[in-house]
């Protein structure tokens, strides 16, 4: 069986890698720009960690989730879904920083799901005044602006809103994008200035839309909470393809289109990276607007891919290779003249995942024009799963701007 490329070759000097060996480490403000296509939570410890080696990491997050406690948020208040987007906020803020440890806890509050409904909206009442316990610590500037956004959510949901379950954290973020507009980078933006955000977090578009799979069976699922088998019975044959709908009650097909300073972002990245997570939801739904092909093909870094290691219910009937060229496809829908690794040149493999490839699907990505590089991302501690330090380690080798020891050949 003809075996996959081994990672060490990135740091031999090669002019075709381009690389050279450096003793030296960059400070993390120098770090370079990873760019994250992802959503939910599986990425969340990778995520922890980025501002360890660099505070230019980029994360393209899916506005699209239809269920959990974002789903009456986006009921009541016609908006995009920002739990996604909140979460990854949280896990790039300053943990360092003793105000902004205390603004955390208080942004991850969530009402309990047994909590009485009035008892619930007094103790939002007396959040949204500022008088709770749980503003101790929170810095008087701080407290004043979740104030005045909690105020804004509050006076704009209805009566009936339902808060057990709900998050404060979601409340706080969607009073910022009222407050601002409906504008949510406007909103993400003074959400992060207040947690110190080591990164940039946006919505891949700031579009109110839902997710369309189409099954093989030719059964149509309208709504990701409907797909990704945790609010509801997993479907039940193979997803061929997704879009996107104006509505959760019927199809209404729209195709979005990103901003110009998303293109920048992923034309400007020193790596671009399609994270692991719930395959069609989280990964290919960020890909469904236009312009994303074009922008990842005008980007001159290397670009990964690092498959789930867990099982995945949307991945039902789908082999890596199938999930490749799935990924294929779709980056290369707008930009069909464009070679395959000017879109995805790299899919990086855990070692323990090696034991199921057959020379078959090497073959298949052979084909596909991509290199299957393999190193160790799983430990004792992570089990079956990534060990989110042993895959930064190597997404810092293979990002453009120097680290870990490699840097780019002039």
């Amino acid at each position: 069986m003809t075996g996959p490329t081994s990672t060490s070759q990135l740091s031999e000097p090669a002019e075709t890698s381009g690389w050279s060996s450096k003793p030296s480490t960059p400070a993390p403000a120098a770090g370079p720009r990873v760019l994250l296509f992802s959503g939910g939570s599986a990425t969340d410890g990778l995520s922890r960690l980025l501002p360890t080696k660099t505070h230019n990491s980029v994360h393209l997050i899916t506005p699209f989730d239809s269920g959990g406690s974002s789903a009456s948020l986006r009921s009541a208040l016609n908006m995009p879904a920002i739990g996604d987007l909140r979460h990854r906020l949280l896990a790039l803020a300053d943990v360092d920083s003793e105000s902004v440890s205390a603004l955390l806890a208080l942004l991850r509050f969530r009402f309990p799901w047994d909590v009485d409904q009035v008892l619930a909206s007094r103790h939002l009442r007396e959040l949204a005044e500022g008088a709770d316990l749980h503003w101790c610590g929170v810095a008087s500037g701080a407290r004043q602006r979740c104030v005045d956004w909690l105020q804004h959510a509050r006076s704009a949901l209805p009566s009936a809103f339902p808060l057990p379950g709900a998050s404060l954290g979601n409340l706080v973020l969607a009073g910022a994008y009222l407050a601002c507009g409906r504008d949510l980078n406007a909103a993400i933006a003074g959400y992060a200035e207040l947690l110190n955000v080591r990164g940039v977090v946006r919505p891949v578009v700031n579009a109110n839309l839902h997710l369309i799979a189409t099954l093989e069976n030719g059964a149509t699922v309208l709504g990701q909470h409907r797909l990704t088998g945790k609010e509801c019975a997993p479907v039940n044959s193979p997803v061929v393809d997704i879009a996107l709908s104006r509505s959760l009650d019927h199809v209404d097909p729209f195709v979005p289109a990103i901003d110009q300073v998303t293109a920048e972002l992923i034309q400007a990245a020193d790596l671009i990276v399609f994270a692991h997570g719930s395959f069609f939801s989280s990964l290919l739904a960020n890909l469904l607007p236009d312009g994303i092909g074009r922008a990842i093909a005008a980007a001159g870094c290397k670009k990964v891919f690092v498959p789930s290691l867990g099982y995945d219910p949307e991945q039902l009937g789908l082999e890596l290779d199938q999930a490749v060229a799935h990924l294929v496809r779709r980056l290369g829908r707008e930009v069909p003249d464009v070679p395959t690794r000017q879109l995805l040149d790299t899919v990086l493999l855990a070692e323990p995942a090696l034991d199921s490839l057959n020379e078959r699907q090497y073959a298949k990505l052979r084909d596909l024009g991509v290199d299957v590089v393999h190193e160790q991302l799983t430990s004792p501690a992570s089990g079956a799963y990534y060990d989110d330090s042993l895959l930064l380690a190597v997404l810092m080798q293979m990002s453009r701007t120097p680290d870990e020891g490699v840097t780019v050949k002039e």
